[in-house]
């Protein structure tokens, strides 16, 4: 049976989750609030391709989103697509429909494709394909404040899941000591800080500022899209929406948090954008002056013990630099890369570009 390959903007999504067949699927390429939140992103075109849907018949049998974004590279603009979510019915695998998925939005895109947080099997399927390059930025960190490991050695490790009874046991074990260890820590930012509904023209300001040679460089509209429009809800139980959708539709915890910092003049010398999700805190955003770089680290450790957070994961590379020389609250901090690929159309422009800074945000990495 051949398959039909649909290519879905945003006016055909917004008909797609307000179709009653959507409600009936038993696999649905999207979340509501994904799609939503796609519908209002500020650099989506009315002609973007956001999914391709593979067909056999009257069923779907694979899908892959794209997130519209621009590059700046070798000072240009691009326009661009972050390919995310690939999924391919366990049935159907084997018969080349992944790599037909990526070769159409290559051809939605004219080959401007980037992408992040692939699995290795998705990476071997884009290695064979021979169209992107690897990019490494500087490693950042992951630093654990406390012990979780019935959540990170089975993700890392399949077959120990059976154990997790076990594991959490250990956990609790080890956290005696540790809690007692943190109940003497007091971080304390010495500079004003205040939390931000949203980005105003004062922080969107600073940012242009302070983005030089960033990839994206997103600014006020960009990041208050991100924080108005989530694509992970909280809630602790999953419900019939996540139950077909292979993606996160839901967390126990999600929650996006916007902090402006002031030095003693009253002037604006940082601003954090951190992430909350379950047990684990990133900063998807950071704009710092150099001075109030120490101070941020401090006030991103006052936040995880205030929310008993278990882990922090940071890229930011000044920021990471100056947690490095500083004495922290975790027990252990690691190195922890993440991996990108561009397709080869930027090669030449990326080998020009010189120093190139992503933020953790970029792409969909912040919204999930």
């Amino acid at each position: 049976m051949a398959i039909r390959y649909e290519h879905i903007t945003p006016a055909r999504l917004e008909a797609l989750i307000n179709d009653p067949a959507y409600d009936r699927m038993p696999a649905i390429p999207i979340s509501r609030q994904r799609a939503w939140s796609q519908l209002r992103n500020p650099r989506a075109g009315a002609e973007d391709v956001l999914l391709v849907l593979a067909w056999e018949e009257a069923e779907m049998v694979g899908y892959l989103g794209v997130v519209p974004d621009r590059l700046y590279l070798n000072g240009k603009e691009h326009r661009v697509g972050w390919m995310s979510c690939i999924w391919v019915d366990p049935r159907q695998r084997g018969k080349g429909i992944a790599g037909e998925l990526v070769r159409q939005v290559f051809q939605a895109w004219d080959d401007r494709i980037i992408v992040t947080e692939f699995t290795p099997q998705a990476k071997r399927l884009y290695d064979k394909l021979g169209s992107f390059f690897d990019v490494n930025p500087p490693p950042g960190i992951r630093g654990y404040l406390r012990f979780n490991l019935a959540k990170l050695l089975p993700a890392r490790r399949p077959s120990l899941r059976r154990w997790r009874p076990l594991l959490r046991l250990t956990d609790s074990l080890l956290n005696l000591p540790n809690a007692l260890r943190l109940a003497f820590w007091r971080p304390h930012c010495r500079l004003s800080w205040e939390y931000m509904a949203e980005i105003d023209a004062e922080a969107a300001a600073f940012i242009e500022a302070h983005q030089a040679g960033e990839l994206t460089r997103r600014g006020q509209s960009e990041l208050n899209w991100l924080l108005k429009h989530p694509w992970v809800l909280s809630g602790p139980v999953s419900d019939a929406q996540q139950a077909r959708y292979h993606f996160t539709a839901l967390a126990e915890r999600f929650e996006f948090i916007a902090l402006r910092l002031r030095d003693e003049a009253g002037n604006m010398a940082g601003l954090l954008v951190l992430s909350v999700r379950d047990r684990h805190l990133r900063v998807p955003y950071a704009y710092l002056t150099p001075a109030a770089r120490p101070e941020a680290a401090r006030l991103i450790w006052q936040h995880m013990l205030r929310m008993r957070m278990d882990m922090l994961t940071l890229h930011h590379p000044e920021l990471v630099e100056t947690i490095r020389h500083m004495r922290s609250p975790f027990w252990l901090i690691r190195p922890f890369r993440t991996a990108y690929i561009l397709s080869t159309r930027f090669a030449g422009d990326y080998e020009a570009q010189g120093e190139l800074r992503i933020q953790d945000g970029d792409g969909d990495k912040a919204f999930t």
